[in-house]
């Protein structure tokens, strides 16, 4: 684990942004299906930011053709990447604060 890794894993505890639920399983607690695909990373972990449609999938991730998850509370309605996650190459932070 690099550095930056283990800053992240302190710095951003998964309980605030949760892990993106893989193609096929429910959504947790307070979440609703988007019903909108998105890229997954290719390992049996998920907590990275989510590539937007359209783009090509950078190293390590698949297209989907599954929903992710988006907040179902109107006081958290964006979806899991934040900017406290590292953006894939070519991106930048939004003020919406994806990547």
């Amino acid at each position: 684990m690099s550095l930056g890794s283990l800053a992240l894993a302190i710095l951003a505890p998964n309980v605030a942004f949760g892990e993106i639920p893989k193609v096929g399983s429910s959504c947790p607690s307070k979440w609703r299906s988007s019903g909108i695909a998105y890229f997954v990373k290719s390992s049996s972990w998920v907590l990275d930011p989510i590539p937007k449609i359209g783009r090509s999938c950078p190293s390590h991730w698949r297209s989907s053709a599954g929903a992710y998850c988006v907040k179902s509370s109107p006081a958290s309605p964006d979806t899991i990447p934040k900017v406290w996650r590292l953006c894939p190459s070519s991106w930048t932070a939004s003020a919406k604060a994806y990547c």
